[in-house]
């Protein structure tokens, strides 16, 4: 008692500071201050740090790597005894003032640890850090192709359609040229004419071949077509009054990890910049809209597309096809996918249509020849030739907050 009355702590308390350290432990062992509960002053009680953390209560940043003990357990969720807590080769205090997450040794779970990234140029935040289609983990691993290179070879294909095709992404001369009909969406941006549309709704479709980092142009029965993403709008009552059409190839290959309504994991997933949309639209008109040209309020908005399995509409395309005689089981089910559409730039994704995939390789399309390709599909997506139709209607008003 006397010892307790000369340091300060209270005689008929084993913890007088109440940071679940006992006093004599305090100053026996750990060399805390049994009158002061968090005596290095770093944001965790001393008992935190002796029993939960295994940290050193005298001393703020136990584990040397930039970070206080407190702010490691509080704030990010690290370990204030180990510099590198997820053992992936950057030091905690690193991978904060970076970009990736010091508890996860694979920050976008590409098959490379955020440490090993720098060694091969690629970005530890993006799977596909040259977007052709390959993980940067893939292309490291199995293939041994450059991630951070679209086309390794310098063969004119990029790695991804090649895997995708069976030839290899390190040797040029397997590479195919192919032949895509090269067409360009260009509306003439003339103000739309009265009188003003009652707009409300849009459906969005898409047509293209997929290869690799982005959706090309194709011939189609002789005739060649733009890759396209397709609106239709319509009015409140769902009576269709135009379409505005974009130029899908200029789509770019992103993560496909957008969070879905449906909550499954996109095949494969596009950022698509709209510009110079073709359109026999007139007008808008009204408080709702920011500008009197529909092309205007859709291109301010961060529209992506992507295609999973068919979830949420799949009960109700399943008793449409039935009810007109259609053989679900046979014909749709095995090769029906989900389309997702996007305008957040990915920070959520709806699933809106149907899709089907045709097997059509790097050729002209033939409709007469061409059978559906079965469901789902492995990334990288190459030399499918994609048609999607709409089923939800988006909400132009929703959108804009009206």
């Amino acid at each position: 008692d006397g010892e307790e009355l000369e340091i300060g702590t209270q005689p008929l308390l084993s913890d007088s500071d109440l940071d679940g350290l006992n006093d004599g432990l305090e100053v026996n062992v750990y060399g805390s201050d049994p009158t002061d509960a968090d005596t290095d002053d770093d944001g965790l009680l001393d008992g935190e740090e002796a029993l939960e953390h295994f940290s050193d209560p005298t001393v703020v940043d136990s584990d040397g790597d930039g970070l206080l003990d407190g702010e490691e357990v509080n704030v990010w969720g690290t370990s204030p005894a180990q510099e590198d807590s997820d053992g992936d080769g950057l030091t905690d205090d690193a991978e904060v003032a970076g970009i990736t997450d010091p508890t996860l040794a694979d920050t976008d779970g590409d098959g490379l640890e955020d440490g090993e990234e720098p060694t091969y140029g690629t970005d530890p935040v993006e799977p596909d850090s040259d977007s052709d289609g390959l993980s940067d983990g893939d292309e490291v691993l199995s293939y041994g192709s450059d991630p951070t290179a679209r086309d390794s070879d310098g063969g004119g294909t990029e790695d991804g359609p090649e895997v995708g095709r069976g030839t290899d992404p390190m040797a040029a001369a397997d590479d195919l040229d192919c032949e895509s009909g090269e067409q360009t969406l260009d509306g003439d941006g003339a103000l739309p004419p009265l009188p003003a549309m009652p707009a409300r709704l849009v459906s969005v479709s898409m047509s293209g071949r997929l290869d690799g980092s982005t959706i090309r142009d194709v011939i189609v029965d002789g005739t060649p077509q733009s890759a396209t993403l397709r609106f239709e709008v319509l009015d409140a009552v769902r009576v269709p009054l135009c379409t505005i059409e974009y130029d899908l190839s200029n789509a770019v290959l992103v993560a496909s990890d957008w969070p879905t309504d449906s909550g499954v994991d996109l095949y494969q997933a596009y950022r698509v910049a709209l510009a110079d949309g073709v359109s026999d639209c007139n007008r808008v008109s009204g408080p709702a809209w920011p500008s009197p040209d529909l092309r205007a309020v859709l291109e301010s908005f961060d529209w992506g597309v992507g295609v999973g399995s068919l979830e949420l509409i799949a009960p109700g395309l399943e008793f449409d096809v039935i009810s007109a005689g259609g053989d679900w089981a046979s014909d749709w089910a095995p090769f029906v996918s989900g389309m997702y559409v996007t305008w957040d730039g990915g920070v959520s994704a709806q699933e809106t249509g149907y899709a089907f995939w045709y097997d059509v390789g790097c050729g002209p399309v033939d409709t007469a020849s061409w059978t559906p390709a079965d469901a789902p599909l492995a990334a990288p997506l190459a030399d499918y030739y994609l048609e999607s139709e709409a089923v939800v209607l988006i909400d132009l008003y929703a959108l804009l907050g009206a």
